[in-house]
């Protein structure tokens, strides 16, 4: 089997691989909101999932954002 990539690493140990997953994080963008501050750690996120979704459950919510994760958010909410 052909395995295209090689990572070779500091400790001149070689890993040979057909598949690269690069997982560099997420950098959530904070809003521009005077006094967001007061409500972090208290109903306010900076994404949604399902879990989000069952806390908010039968409240009103806003949603703030845009792209891809805002209408994720939405479909989740």
């Amino acid at each position: 089997s052909i395995t295209p990539f090689a990572l070779r690493l500091s400790s001149a140990v070689t890993i040979r691989s057909r598949t690269i997953v690069i997982a560099s994080g997420a950098a959530y963008r904070r809003p521009d909101i005077q006094g967001l501050e007061r409500f972090e750690g208290r109903g306010t996120y900076y994404w949604a999932s399902p879990v989000e979704a069952k806390l908010c459950a039968g409240q009103d919510v806003l949603l703030v954002g845009g792209g891809n994760s805002a209408g994720q958010a939405a479909v989740y909410l």
